[in-house]
């Protein structure tokens, strides 16, 4: 395999440091979707784009685990029960408040292909693409799990091209099952490579990870960065955390919670927009002060969703 060029790292990640990479992406989608802070500083929301998210998608690829069908079965039974609920909710949601020409046919065309345009022209808002375009992507994962030696390489090789493809091209356009093809091909190519085993190269995938962020807030460079950076970031995350876990094992509690704050957070932020007044308070601030209590509030209330939910045996033996 073509990770042999790359021997002498750390290729599977614990699970501690995925739980602690969770928390802090968790929360930096968060920062991404708060249209105050985004619209204020300028590039910043591009800048998370080009890594945050798909860091989830590149994250399995570390994890050891065995491929069954009883296993693809519950994750991807949880994935769509999760998906169509808040799917329902964010469509009352939006149709209470905004809109009053909802369409069932187009509801049901846009849930079952998912993709950021479809989702949002019936529930407002394309957050929900995640879902589907995961449990795409996951299949993927799953089936190179399984694959013999020139499958994999096959894989490998197309997973290339892919990548090259969408670096000139939004996967944001395309629908789920496009989505999850690419998001598989980054986790493919990021999972040809180890984490060096010494500080000495950490720190300068850290110091890359820097240069290449100042990088992304130039328009004349930040095109060329884009592509790599889920990698250069995937890596300096892992890195980081590797130097100084100790001080982070307060985030693995985020992490475990990271599905239902990604869930959960547009819908607290949006209700909090009409609750917080932003009279007399500059953006930057009243932006600040709406993050924070996003995060918070997320968390609670993610706490609270998964504690009633692992009291319900039926319901928590599937979910």
């Amino acid at each position: 395999m073509l990770a042999k060029f790359f021997g002498g790292g750390i290729s599977s990640i614990s699970r501690d440091t995925s739980e602690i990479m969770k928390g802090i992406l968790a929360i930096l989608i968060v920062l991404g979707h708060n249209s105050v802070l985004t619209n204020h500083i300028p590039g910043l929301f591009y800048y998370l784009y080009s890594f945050h998210v798909l860091i989830f998608f590149i994250l399995p690829w570390f994890y050891t685990s065995k491929v069954s069908w009883h296993n693809t079965a519950k994750r991807s039974g949880k994935i769509w029960f999760w998906y169509f609920v808040f799917f329902v909710v964010q469509i009352v949601f939006y149709n209470l408040l905004f809109d009053t020409t909802f369409s069932p046919i187009e509801a049901v065309k846009a849930f079952f292909l998912g993709g950021h345009t479809l989702l949002k022209s019936v529930t407002g808002y394309m957050y929900l693409w995640f879902m589907p375009a995961f449990f795409f992507a996951m299949l993927v994962r799953d089936a190179y799990t399984i694959a013999n030696k020139p499958s994999r390489i096959a894989m490998i090789f197309a997973s290339i091209g892919i990548v090259a493809f969408f670096a000139f091209h939004a996967y944001t356009n395309y629908i789920a099952i496009i989505q999850g093809i690419f998001f598989a091909a980054l986790g493919i190519v990021a999972s040809q490579l180890t984490l060096p085993a010494k500080n000495s190269l950490r720190t300068l995938i850290v110091l890359l990870f820097i240069v290449c962020s100042v990088l992304m807030f130039v328009d004349a460079t930040k095109e060329f960065i884009h592509p790599f950076m889920p990698f250069v970031a995937f890596f300096t995350l892992w890195s980081i955390i590797e130097f100084s876990e100790k001080y982070l094992g307060w985030l693995k509690g985020i992490g475990n919670l990271s599905l239902f704050i990604y869930l959960t957070h547009p819908l607290i932020f949006q209700l909090l927009l009409r609750v917080i007044p932003s009279r007399q308070l500059p953006q930057l601030a009243y932006g600040f002060i709406i993050f924070i209590f996003t995060v918070i509030i997320s968390v609670i209330v993610s706490w609270c969703m998964q504690k009633t939910i692992k009291a319900l045996p039926i319901i928590n033996k599937y979910l």
